[in-house]
């Protein structure tokens, strides 16, 4: 039984990706990301498209850029909900949000949603960049 389900399962996965590469406007789904060398943040972020912002902004916190907090507060309540198998269902909010708590090392009072926007965590990370000199405090 145990067999025959992880043969369905792999089944499952590659018609998925199958049917992503075939019908890419589709399905949003980029397999570039997974088959081909990441492209560098700057590129992502030049993208149009917020599938490739979500990508660039995951990557900005796993690697912990510090040069690229700015950019993570270009609109950083962005709700624009990400359709790729990656980010599913997840806001770009979110992904901001995460990559701050990666650079920072700090925990918000708050769990961060993958949906709603709560601006007390923003202003939580805002305050963290301020004083720690990465963004300065607008009047």
């Amino acid at each position: 039984m145990k067999r025959k389900l992880i043969t369905i399962s792999i089944f499952f996965v590659l018609v998925t990706v199958a049917f992503a590469m075939a019908y890419p406007d589709i399905t949003s789904f980029s397999y570039s990301y997974f088959f081909i060398a990441d492209p560098p943040i700057a590129e992502l972020l030049a993208s149009s498209n917020p599938n490739s912002h979500a990508l660039a902004y995951y990557k900005i916190g796993e690697e912990k850029q510090t040069k690229y907090i700015k950019t993570l507060f270009n609109n950083p309540g962005d709700p624009h909900i990400i359709s790729n198998f990656q980010f599913y269902t997840m806001s770009l909010y979110s992904i901001k949000m995460n990559a701050m708590r990666k650079i920072s090392g700090l925990e918000p009072n708050k769990r961060i949603d993958m949906r709603d926007v709560d601006t007390t965590i923003i202003e939580f990370y805002r305050d963290w960049a301020i004083t720690e000199g990465y963004l300065v405090e607008t009047k």
